[in-house]
């Protein structure tokens, strides 16, 4: 059986052109605005590794509950995406859950490597 062995999560900035900002990035012709994001990588005791490069303009709030559960799925199934979602709704039940989605999505790119399926 596969066990997640790390994960990594990177935050990243970047210039997003052509996009003004009046409360959320809207095009705009000539300008241009600085965002940041994250990336997520899971891997395994056995080389594989999920990854996922979150909301082109994931916010602070995802990142914050996506870096809070990250730890917990060390040494766990990454095939067991349900138990892992059920624990990460409990642990973040007062807030949107929203972190949850890039974890997921990783473990899907890791199961779809592993059997050389596309997600």
């Amino acid at each position: 059986m596969s066990k997640i062995r790390r994960v990594e999560v990177h935050e990243i900035a970047f210039q997003a052109r052509d996009f003004g900002n009046d409360g959320n990035p809207v095009y705009q012709a000539g300008s241009s605005i600085d965002l940041t994001s994250f990336v997520v990588a899971i891997m395994t005791e056995e080389g594989g590794r999920g990854e996922y490069a979150a909301l082109w303009a994931g916010d602070k709030m995802t990142l914050a509950q996506t870096l809070n559960f990250a730890p917990r799925l060390v040494g766990r199934d990454p095939h067991r995406r349900e138990e892992l979602a059920n624990e990460f709704i409990r642990k973040h039940r007062k807030q949107d859950k929203m972190g949850y989605g890039p974890i997921d999505i990783c473990l899907w790119d890791l199961a779809g490597k592993e059997f050389g399926a596309p997600i």
